[in-house]
């Protein structure tokens, strides 16, 4: 069986998955092939590489650790390329997933807000494919009590933050199950962005 005839049915049947903040991706095995290459970037960086890792012939699974770019609600793509025998090489087309599935809020990021930086932090999010009741944004700084507050779309300005502290985060979709029970889906964190110190202070001690 050629390279080519069988790269179609891997990439027909390449799937991948996610649990315990781990990301799984499985590929069907190809007969007479030298080995595979998971490739995986992040869409709104292309030419990085979150994954690029070489796997044996008899080797088509791999588990990978979310950290930095690799989150829930980071929207990601990814390829198998296959080198054959006479170092002939194949791709996959690019297949676009969103850490989480489609209830999940999408890359978000938060920046200072300009009208009062001091206190409170603007927060963006594209929204979860499934429409959920509210969302929930939670400020979880570098150190103290996390705060909770919701609001119904994207985007949220954070107020009533401490100054000159790091924060990161957490937006959360809320879904009315059929059963009649509120479910809050796991949280899309955005980068740590700080709020800034107190006019006319150097720093703000708590």
């Amino acid at each position: 069986m050629s390279v080519s005839l069988t790269l179609r049915s891997v990439i027909q049947t390449i799937e991948n998955s996610w649990s315990h903040e781990t990301i799984s991706f499985n590929w069907p095995k190809t007969v007479g092939i030298k080995h595979y290459t998971l490739l995986v970037r992040n869409v709104a960086n292309k030419n990085h590489m979150l994954i690029n890792k070489n796997f044996p012939d008899n080797i088509t699974q791999y588990r990978h650790k979310m950290e930095g770019s690799l989150r829930y609600g980071q929207t990601c793509e990814f390829s198998i390329m296959i080198t054959g025998p006479n170092n002939e090489i194949k791709h996959s087309p690019w297949q676009i997933f969103t850490i989480g599935g489609d209830r999940v809020p999408r890359n978000p990021s938060a920046s200072v807000n300009s009208e009062c930086p001091e206190r409170s932090i603007k927060v963006v999010w594209v929204s979860s494919v499934k429409t959920p009741e509210y969302y929930t944004v939670k400020a979880i700084p570098s150190r103290g009590k996390i705060v909770t507050q919701t609001c119904q779309q994207p985007p949220f300005i954070f107020h009533g933050l401490k100054s000159n502290t790091p924060y990161v985060f957490k937006v959360s979709a809320v879904f009315l199950e059929d059963d009649g029970t509120i479910k809050e889906e796991v949280g899309s964190k955005t980068d740590a962005v700080s709020t800034y110190p107190k006019r006319g202070a150097m720093s703000e001690h708590f």
